[in-house]
């Protein structure tokens, strides 16, 4: 009864982060079917990158910061201090969750992944040369950088400390990274494998980041690393 006091006590006060899922996801719904008409490749990676770039900073960053402006002692977030070295530390521990992401397609499929000239991305076809895969690579550098930004700060800059400082830390860390892969598990980019092994495992790793550097540095670099590795990879590996 305790811990479900305590529970409910560090969930209250986390609207930003209810408000801005549901917001992010209405719009991302029902926006999809207009993304996903686009009648060229192009158009649909600018189409998606906008939509991206709006909906995180609109529903993600800027309530966050206006919300650290205002009760800065809630909100733990970003720190000068050591940068270079957290962020090299994201980056490198991103490589695991990039690899979880490939294996879980081996344990899916029961095969190994070809590499192949011609790509498939929301049912475009395209030929992989040097001009598109440069192109390609731009936009999913600011994807994967807006959303590595916006859901580690709503996962771990606030409900991973909001739930910290009402359960414990370490049940708080368990119970947002079981949270952030039950969200991926209903995602339609994940399968219920991708979901365990990759989403899981990501979530494991960047909340440990979170806990012992106590920024959101480490853990964004971790997410955009594991992220964007898997987005090129998309591009020349078949299942």
């Amino acid at each position: 009864m305790k811990l479900k006091s305590n529970l409910y006590k560090a969930l209250e006060g986390i609207n930003i982060t209810i408000f801005s899922l549901i917001l992010a996801t209405l719009v991302t719904t029902v926006l999809s079917p207009f993304i996903l008409s686009q009648r060229t490749i192009y158009r649909y990676l600018l189409t998606n990158s906008s939509l991206t770039i709006c909906s995180s900073i609109t529903f993600i960053i800027l309530p966050y910061l206006l919300e650290k402006k205002r009760n800065g002692s809630v909100l733990e977030g970003f720190s000068r201090e050591r940068f270079c070295f957290r962020a090299l530390l994201g980056t490198l521990l991103g490589l695991p969750i990039a690899f979880s992401w490939i294996l879980s397609f081996i344990v899916q499929y029961q095969t190994f992944p070809t590499l192949v000239n011609i790509g498939s991305i929301a049912g475009f076809e395209v030929k992989l040369t040097g001009s598109f895969i440069s192109t390609y690579t731009m936009f999913e550098l600011i994807n994967q950088g807006m959303v590595s930004i916006s859901e580690e700060i709503l996962w771990r800059g606030v409900l991973q400390v909001k739930l910290q400082k009402g359960i414990g830390r370490m049940k708080g860390y368990l119970f947002t990274t079981l949270l952030f892969a039950l969200a991926h598990f209903f995602s339609t980019e994940y399968t219920v494998v991708q979901a365990l092994m990759e989403a899981l495992l990501g979530g494991f790793i960047v909340g440990y980041l979170y806990i012992k550097t106590k920024t959101l540095t480490a853990p964004i670099f971790a997410h955009f690393t594991g992220n964007i590795i898997e987005r090129i990879a998309t591009l020349f590996l078949k299942f």
